[in-house]
């Protein structure tokens, strides 16, 4: 039985019994395990989220990514926080969030001239969600940058 990683190292699946000839001609890095490692491996993988690489030929557990702000750090082998990256990502979605607000707002007033005013109370009802996810992402943003 066989772990499967690919060329980046990231795990791809297990190999069971003889290796075909896709797997060998896909380049794939192979390490050989046994039975009671490959159930530990799908128990966890399954059941927990737990992934596995293989760095330097030894094969490493990775527990579960707490969110998209994570690196994983090979030396200390943990997954840490980066700050710079969520307040990265907090300044992308507010832009998109205040354009679409923006659109939306624009959009209201058009319906709201030509009469629709069903519809543009439907819109004020959108608008009025973005702008609550707007203010969440602004309160995060301004708790990080302090």
């Amino acid at each position: 039985m066989y772990l499967l990683f690919n060329k980046q190292g990231e795990f791809s699946g297990f190999s069971y019994g003889n290796l075909t000839d896709k797997e060998k001609k896909d380049g794939f890095n192979i390490k050989e395990i046994t039975d009671e490692e490959h159930k530990t491996y799908i128990e966890k993988t399954n059941m927990k989220g737990y992934t596995y690489y293989l760095e330097n030929d030894e094969v490493v557990e990775r527990s579960p990514k707490p969110d998209l702000f994570h690196i994983w750090n090979t030396e200390s082998k943990e997954w840490n926080y980066k700050k710079e990256l969520e307040i990265s990502v907090l300044e992308e979605e507010l832009g998109s969030l205040e354009l679409e607000i923006t659109n939306i707002q624009k959009e209201i007033k058009n319906l709201k001239e030509a009469g629709k005013t069903f519809a543009a109370k439907k819109l004020e009802k959108e608008n009025i969600e973005l702008d609550k996810t707007y203010q969440e992402k602004l309160k995060r943003y301004e708790e990080l940058e302090g």
